[in-house]
């Protein structure tokens, strides 16, 4: 799913691809193309991005197909073992943690986790942990105590774009209530 603005660059994406389909080995004409339109294509992703409106964060950081912390976890290690349950009411689901390996340095990875669906989204709570506490939750507690006994270094997901983005929506509805 395309966003508005994103549309200029996915058009450009797809005219290089045709053309690198049709070019394969061809004269230095047609390699000078593409180079010129990747060049293209990368002055406007740039350009798009740094000159985001509020609206078009908030529409980022709410997009369906937006990665979650699993996906970045499983991204960057392949042997990631999460631990459940948070030694005083249950497992939290909202809130992952676990033990994965990283160029050879084993990292405690904590973050939350929402679900790509409504079923998914309501085993992990919306995200939300439980009780209302700080983002780093009642999970991930035992989790940071077994990382000083084992001198593990953490890595906590924070997704700074979706706090951005609420906050911009909330400007913009305060700037429409005041007439401004």
């Amino acid at each position: 799913m395309l966003l508005e603005f994103e549309k200029p660059i996915a058009e450009l994406e797809s005219k290089l691809e045709d053309m690198k389909h049709l070019a394969g080995d061809s004269d230095d004409q047609v390699n000078d193309a593409i180079k010129a339109l990747e060049k293209k294509i990368t002055e406007l992703k740039k350009e798009t991005f740094e000159n985001l409106t509020g609206w078009q964060r908030v529409q980022i950081s709410r997009h369906p197909d937006r990665p979650y912390t699993l996906d970045y976890i499983y991204e960057i290690t392949s042997d990631f073992i999460e631990l459940h349950g948070d030694r005083t009411v249950a497992d939290d689901k909202a809130m992952v943690g676990g033990f994965g390996t990283i160029e050879g340095q084993t990292y405690m990875l904590i973050g939350q986790q929402k679900g790509r669906n409504t079923k998914q989204r309501q085993i992990r709570n919306f995200a939300k942990p439980i009780h209302d506490l700080p983002p780093n939750g009642r999970k991930s507690r035992p989790s940071r105590s077994h990382r000083c006994r084992a001198e593990l270094l953490v890595l906590r997901a924070v997704v700074a774009n979706q706090c951005r983005a609420r906050q911009a929506c909330r400007q913009n509805a305060l700037r429409q209530s005041h007439g401004t």
